[in-house]
């Protein structure tokens, strides 16, 4: 059989596409969606959670309102710590922790952490916390939920034990490390030098007891500052150094007559006394010396009352320039007479009205110097003892007291116008005046006895005496920058008054009297005054070292 060879062809795909009407499409096997049920499930679903978010919170807030009975009511503060709407643990433990924490103890740059263990310390917190009472305030669900709490104001006071004698022992242990240990100035008689005491700090351990205790029983300020007192430190004072001065005569074995007087301006002390062959004397009346150069303080004082408004001429001012410098009698005797409207004899005798003014009993002049004519003697309640005589020259005499008053009237006058000067003679003297005078004594420069025992630099406004079978003597106003002293001191031996070893004496009470107003620090090691700069020593040993040097 004969198959027709195109029954074996594949059938061609047509190339025309034929659209088939909507109506024949082949239908979609899925069931059709139900938007409207869609939208209510999602919102059955938000609400479900709503309301399960709403009862829930409901529900916490409920169990939480029947859980009050188990909290502090409002109000309620233990041991000074609020523990409102707390629970009786939440409680216990905001206690506890706040009581156990260190006290921080602060003395002055030291920190201390005290362990309110290490003194005993016991908290009693279950006892306050059972003194809580409970409320009796109704408050029903919808108030709680507004926020509202019941209220029961009650302060519970902290009651807690520890040991005040391990608190003081605790203390003083810090006390026994901090405490520096004060020491008393000390005069050192051998190198005539004072020494400042060193001030000490102890720890306050009595006022610090009650503060701790405070911060014990704080939970808020438990910060503590313990406190110091300064103790010992300081200068010797006036009398001790008097007693001392004493003391350094007796180790020098000066056996002469010395004499002194040293007036303090801060304090208005005075160290007056005599001692002769090693033992004190009676201090009045006053011992009579010769009057020598130092009687030239009071001429030129007579001097400067008399100028009017201290104009003085060239010629006059050179006489006082010659008179306190150079020491000179001729020019000192030319003040007398000019005191005396040029004549000698009304100068003497204005003089002695200037000392008896002025309460100097034991001052007078009777000659000018150098006088060979009968001296005016007179009597004086010095010269008539008759325990001591110093045979002082029968033309003029005075005394250390009545020299160191007349320099004390000076200083005053020219500080603040007060003093003898001014008491006795008013605006006859003006404080320029005054000034004037101390400025001429300054410019007298000697470098020894009282100049010698200070500084360079130091102004000394003095006048020194020294003669052939006289005593020596100096008598001076000291400016210094720990305060102003005046000092007058003699020195004077029966068989004769020799310079080189009494200078040394004179120089070393100048030197100590300097140090007592300007004290060394404490510790201060003095080095050996043989080794100190010549341009550091304020007597003629410099002159001296610095005159080698220049020859070298």
């Amino acid at each position: 059989m004969k198959i027709d060879s195109r029954l074996n062809k594949k059938p061609v795909k047509p190339t025309v596409k034929v659209e088939q009407p909507a109506s024949i499409k082949a239908a979609d096997p899925r069931p059709p969606r139900n938007r409207t049920n869609t939208i209510l499930a999602s919102i059955a679903g938000v609400l479900f959670l709503l309301f399960a978010g709403i009862f829930g919170y409901f529900g916490y807030q409920y169990w939480r309102y029947q859980q009050l009975s188990n909290t502090f009511p409002v109000g309620t503060t233990v041991a000074g710590i609020d523990v409102s709407d707390m629970t009786y643990n939440s409680a216990l433990r905001q206690i506890t922790s706040s009581f156990e924490a260190p006290v921080e103890l602060v003395y002055r740059d030291q920190i201390y952490q005290l362990d309110p263990t290490a003194v005993g310390f016991e908290l009693r917190a279950d006892e306050m916390l059972s003194l809580v009472q409970p409320t009796t305030a109704q408050l029903d669900f919808f108030d709680f939920l507004q926020g509202k709490r019941p209220e029961q104001a009650q302060d519970i006071p902290m009651r807690a034990n520890y040991s005040n004698g391990d608190l003081m022992t605790y203390l003083q242990n810090i006390a026994g490390e901090v405490n520096e240990t004060a020491s008393p100035p000390i005069i050192d008689t051998e190198r005539v030098v004072v020494f400042e005491g060193k001030s000490g700090m102890k720890m306050d351990v009595g006022s610090a007891v009650p503060l701790v205790n405070q911060a014990l029983f704080s939970s808020t300020n438990r910060r503590v500052i313990l406190t110091a007192t300064e103790e010992g430190g300081g200068t010797a004072s006036f009398d001790q150094f008097g007693q001392s001065l004493r003391q350094y005569l007796q180790e020098r074995n000066v056996t002469g007559l010395f004499s002194i007087f040293l007036y303090n301006f801060e304090t208005d002390e005075v160290i007056r006394f005599h001692r002769f062959e090693g033992q004190e004397v009676v201090l009045e009346p006053d011992i009579a010396y010769s009057g020598m150069s130092l009687m030239k303080i009071a001429i030129l004082a007579e001097f400067y009352r008399q100028l009017d408004d201290g104009n003085g001429l060239p010629y006059e001012l050179d006489l006082v320039k010659l008179s306190i410098t150079e020491s000179s009698n001729y020019a000192s005797n030319e003040m007398i007479n000019w005191i005396g409207d040029l004549n000698d004899s009304t100068g003497l005798y204005r003089m002695n009205e200037f000392f008896t003014a002025t309460g100097m009993s034991n001052s007078f002049l009777g000659g000018l110097y150098d006088s060979t004519d009968a001296p005016g003697f007179r009597y004086t309640p010095a010269n008539q003892r008759t325990d001591i005589n110093t045979f002082p020259d029968v033309y003029m005499q005075t005394s250390p007291n009545d020299m160191g008053r007349l320099l004390v009237g000076m200083y005053e006058c020219a500080d603040d116008y007060t003093g003898i000067l001014v008491e006795t003679y008013g605006d006859q003297f003006t404080q320029g005046e005054c000034q004037s005078m101390i400025d001429w004594l300054a410019a007298n420069e000697l470098g020894t006895l009282i100049q010698g025992g200070v500084p360079a630099g130091t102004v000394v406004a003095h006048k020194h005496a020294w003669a052939a079978g006289e005593p020596i003597a100096d008598g001076g106003l000291v400016f210094t920058p720990g305060g102003d002293y005046a000092l007058v001191y003699y020195i004077w031996y029966p068989e004769y008054t020799y310079w080189d070893e009494n200078k040394v004496i004179l120089e070393d009470i100048s030197r100590f009297a300097y140090s007592f107003f300007n004290p060394t620090p404490a510790g201060t090691i003095i080095p050996d005054p043989t080794e100190v700069p010549a341009e550091e020593l304020g007597s003629d040993e410099a002159q001296v070292e610095a005159e080698a040097e220049a020859e070298e």
